[in-house]
């Protein structure tokens, strides 16, 4: 069921997509050859994955401002009117 679109991480289940993407991760680390997991920089590995899985947090302070901004256009509104 999709909620409201206004409300943060209303588009999916925040929890449930980091628990895929962690999921993902392991298993790729599992399926690695040991070989080519013991002859591979660690730092490269390390960089790979971090890349490849990393997740964006969403920004809140970026948000808050709209919120603001979008506040004040409707205060300066309202106060047209009334005058």
């Amino acid at each position: 069921m999709r909620r409201d679109p206004d409300f943060l991480f209303s588009d999916f289940d925040l929890r449930a997509s980091m628990e895929a993407q962690g999921q993902k991760l392991i298993e790729e680390i599992d399926s690695i050859d040991t070989n080519r997991l013991l002859n591979t920089n660690p730092d490269e590995l390390i960089n790979y994955f971090e890349q490849k899985y990393y997740i964006n947090a969403p920004n809140l302070m970026n948000r808050i401002f709209k919120l603001t901004k979008l506040r004040r256009k409707l205060m300066s509104a309202a106060i047209t009117i009334d005058s």
